[in-house]
């Protein structure tokens, strides 16, 4: 048998939050009912099951996956990290591969706990998160490397006045707040600056320092002029502008002017929650949806968003959709009745790649353990058989099922409810026993199937051939025993048992020596039966003797009893659930959790049916959520990777990681369009255009905002357009503007330029008179970087943006800009030594492979990096420890 450490756990209980959805890498996302977390994997358009997550007592209020890495230097490269918060202040960061709790902090009490409100994980560092709790405060963690886990103890801290325990997290630094705020979302442009937002909509720009990433203040607080707020995300294509939504609208806000611009609304209708409305990689388009199932893609057309494809989801409403971060053409929908949908844009038309069907927010009426798996029902009649590596689901009309079997080598579920219904699993095909309706009750075996049809009556049949056993009096209960399903036994009263055997027409009668109550259950396995009863009593029956021992179990009803071997779980009726030991019947264990129902899987491990919608299996004796076996994904990737030997191979492989920086700078190195991360200065030019395109396109209907819109037409050379945009302001001054567009003059512009504070005039007539270098000049001798990326991105291509790059990095430049920029350049002489100096050995390794030596090494010498050779020296030996080993720890 083997253990189905996939599928260990489920809820039927749909999410009740938005933020309980989320894309990871690798075609991995996360889906989060009550207090457990369900890991799917879309391969090759199959939905797959690949694990759940149950440790969790209470409900989870916020799920979040890492930005991995595939940086050879770091502890955690190639580790898809998933983080799971809780409103008892629980925050615990899972290693998927493993199913392991890789790290965590948690509350010193419940009573203690304080919710956590939202989770993120910085773009720039694979092991770094941020947290928003109700104290209010902001706390930044960093996960501790595996080595580190597993020399790691539980720690005691205090965060903010609260006592925490910690387990493998450093805390960085922790701020407390005047403020309630919802929502934590990290700036793509400026990994340094964090923006919090409260459904309320108060809000406050949060900065970091550049060298140790420490709080270094709060730029800004205020009100944003829209309520409420349902989610929040930066935009993409333009720095200082958020996307706001809620029911009814999504608009973009401008953090400079305050302006808001409406991108789309829905007045008929309720928009749901969406994530990732606008994609870095497609500035082409952005998604949208409605509460009534409509997935709507807008697409950019005659400098206007207008929706050009659109698919409707039938038969039920939508919660939220996530759109792919790794593949902006993969939507993610939810429905508030558990349906899960993936949705391709594919080609001209949308449609569904991939589906899981609802669960209606269903009960779990009935459930059992096959070799490899489990199966249960829900009272809608949907039959969900769950195998070590795939889930089947089927559906019945039988509305009041109250049992199900199963028989192995048939490969069939037996249903019972208000008749007898059988399912095929090869053929998917699931039939109704005409016969029986409304049984007194139904049992299955390995090889036989039990009906009582009548009070005194049990049929039972093995394939067509069926017989009957015919009591004198009504029958009460009986059961099978799981180790010799010729073997039953039988209750006509509470004061003894019959023990039949089935083939032989034999019976024996054992009578118990003390009775009190009425049997509420039994179990027999192998040469001993157990009962309890509604008054605390406990009966074990010997076989082989015929003999019976009773035992006050305790003072309450026991309803549940189940054996195994030496042990037994016995369940009262406030679902208290006990292990005791069959050799001195002394209880081992209790359950720190309400248990409703509960069956062995082999000997060390049960099944438990903790609440009306959820299942998880446990370790015996001490009822400990089971954690599955390790999958070694991790260190076939890893292996991958590192015996590389061209760039495309090494691109392929980070991107199927999802290491958003890794891919950023080597789609950057080979000058691919679709770069998904924001770096204006090293964005190909066409790309530069297209997300700029994007930008104005929505700001054009602004007051303050439509300049950019008229600098874009002069950018396109749509000169005529932009006078007729100048002109509806009805303004002198843009009137004369609007002139020089209809007249470009180049010897104007030239005196233009030469008076002081008039650039900006200056620079716009150079590049309506196409002289694009004294246009250049004029923004660069004015130090304005973003008129010069603007217009020397529309104005030049590629290979001449590149010798302006030069001239743009100096020491003021943020890293992350410097790296990319000479990556765009090409600039080997000094991207090595700029990359060995922060030990980016992976970055270096592609940058030897795809650039060599090229370039004149210029920054290096701005810089005072280390010679090139030093520099490719280090990285190379770097590389070849590596690779052969993994580093030891990273705190």
């Amino acid at each position: 048998m083997n253990f189905p450490h996939v599928a260990s756990a489920l809820s039927t209980k749909p999410m009740s939050t938005e933020g309980l959805i989320r894309w990871g890498p690798d075609g991995f996302f996360a889906i989060a009912n009550e207090h457990i977390v369900t890991i799917y994997q879309l391969q090759n358009k199959e939905i797959v099951l690949y694990r759940t997550i149950s440790r969790h007592k209470s409900n989870i209020t916020k799920i979040a996956w890492n930005y991995p890495t595939v940086e050879v230097s770091k502890s955690d490269a190639f580790k898809y990290f998933l983080a799971v918060a809780d409103e008892t202040g629980n925050c615990i960061i899972y290693d998927i591969f493993t199913g392991q709790r890789h790290s965590g902090i948690s509350p010193d009490s419940v009573i203690n706990g304080v919710p956590i409100l939202d989770i993120c994980w910085s773009y720039s560092d694979s092991s770094t998160f941020f947290i928003l709790t109700d104290n209010p405060a902001i706390i930044c963690f960093t996960n501790g490397s595996p080595t580190r886990r597993r020399s790691s103890f539980v720690e005691e801290c205090q965060i903010q006045n609260f006592s925490f325990k910690s387990f493998n997290l450093l805390v960085n630094w922790s701020s407390p707040l005047k403020n309630h705020y919802n929502f934590i979302v990290q700036d793509p442009f400026n990994d340094h600056n964090l923006i919090l937002a409260s459904h309320s909509s108060q809000y406050m720009l949060f900065s970091l320092n550049e060298a140790d990433s420490k709080p270094k203040g709060v730029d800004q607080c205020g009100t944003f002029p829209f309520t409420p707020i349902n989610t929040i995300e930066f935009f993409p294509h333009a720095k200082n502008r958020l996307i706001l939504g809620n029911s009814h609208q999504v608009i973009l806000y401008d953090i400079d002017t305050k302006e808001l611009i409406n991108i789309f609304s829905n007045n008929l209708e309720e928009i749901c929650t969406i994530n990732n409305i606008f994609s870095p990689q497609s500035p082409k388009y952005f998604w949208g949806a409605t509460v009534s199932g409509s997935i709507i893609r807008f697409e950019r057309q005659n400098d206007l968003f207008v929706q050009n494809r659109q698919i409707q989801l039938p038969g039920h409403r939508l919660f939220c959709i996530d759109v792919n971060r790794y593949n902006p053409n993969l939507v993610l929908s939810y429905s508030p009745n558990g349906k899960i949908c993936v949705i391709k844009d594919d080609f001209k038309m949308l449609k569904v790649e991939s589906s899981l069907p609802s669960i209606n927010n269903e009960t779990i009426v009935a459930w059992c353990l096959t070799d490899d798996g489990y199966i249960y029902c829900t009272n809608n009649g949907f039959v969900v058989f769950c195998q070590s590596n795939s889930v089947k689901n089927f559906q019945i009309s039988d509305k009041k099922i109250n049992f199900v079997g199963y028989q192995r080598k048939n490969r069939k579920i037996i249903i019972g409810g208000q008749f007898l219904s059988y399912i095929d699993i090869e053929k998917n095909l699931v039939y109704k026993d005409q016969f029986y309706e409304k049984p007194f009750a139904i049992l299955s075996s390995e090889n036989y199937i039990f009906v009582q049809n009548l009070p005194n009556v049990i049929d039972f049949f093995q394939g067509k051939k069926k017989e009957n056993l015919v009591f004198s009096d009504n029958i009460k209960l009986f059961v099978v025993n799981d180790k010799d399903d010729t073997q039953i036994a039988v209750y006509l009263n509470y004061q003894s048992v019959y023990l039949i055997d089935i083939t032989k027409k034999q019976q024996k009668k054992v009578t118990f020596s003390d009775c009190f109550g009425d049997i509420t259950s039994s179990s027999y396995s192998g040469d001993k039966i157990v009962a309890v009863t509604n008054r605390g009593m406990f009966y074990v029956i010997n076989t082989q003797n015929l003999t019976s021992k009773t035992v006050l179990f305790n003072e309450n009803n026991l309803k549940r009893v189940k054996l195994n071997g030496n042990t037994c779980i016995v369940i009262d009726v406030n679902n208290t659930a006990s292990l005791v030991d069959m050799n001195t019947l002394n209880v081992i264990s209790f359950a720190r959790f309400n248990v409703l129902e509960a069956d062995y899987f082999l000997s060390d491990f049960a099944m438990i049916q903790t609440s009306l919608t959820s299942l998880r299996f446990v370790k015996l004796p001490t009822f400990e959520t089971f954690i599955s076996v390790p999958n070694f994904e991790y260190n076939s990737l890893r292996d991958r990777f590192v015996n590389c030997q061209n760039p495309d191979e090494m691109s392929e492989i980070s991107e199927k990681i999802g290491d958003l920086n890794f891919i950023n700078f080597a789609k950057t190195v080979l000058r691919k369009s679709d770069i998904p991360l924001c770096s204006p200065l090293s964005l190909p030019c066409e790309l530069y255009r297209e997300k700029y395109a994007s930008s104005v396109c929505l700001t054009r209907t602004s007051k303050i905002l439509n300049d950019e819109f008229v600098d874009y037409l002069i950018l396109t050379k749509r000169n005529d357009e932009a006078a007729n945009e100048l002109l509806k302001r009805n303004s002198e001054k843009d009137a004369l503007f609007a002139h020089c567009c209809l007249s470009p003059n180049l010897e104007a512009a030239k005196i233009i330029s030469t008076k002081s504070g008039f650039w900006k005039l200056a620079g716009r007539l150079f590049a309506l008179s196409g002289d694009k270098d004294s246009c250049l000049i004029c923004f660069e001798s004015n130090n304005a970087m973003n008129e010069t990326i603007l217009f020397g991105k529309f104005l030049y291509d590629d290979e001449e943006f590149t010798k302006i790059c030069y001239d743009l990095i100096d020491m003021s430049t943020p890293l992350r800009d410097i790296i990319l920029s000479l990556a765009f350049i090409g600039d080997s002489q000094s991207l090595l030594p700029c990359l060995a100096s922060i030990s980016c050995i992976s970055a270096g390794r592609f940058c030897l492979l795809a650039l060599g030596d090229k370039g004149k090494g210029i920054i290096r010498e701005k810089l005072r990096l280390a010679a090139f050779e030093l520099s490719k020296k280090h990285v190379s030996i770097e590389w070849e420890r590596l690779s052969k080993s993994p580093p030891l720890d990273d705190l």
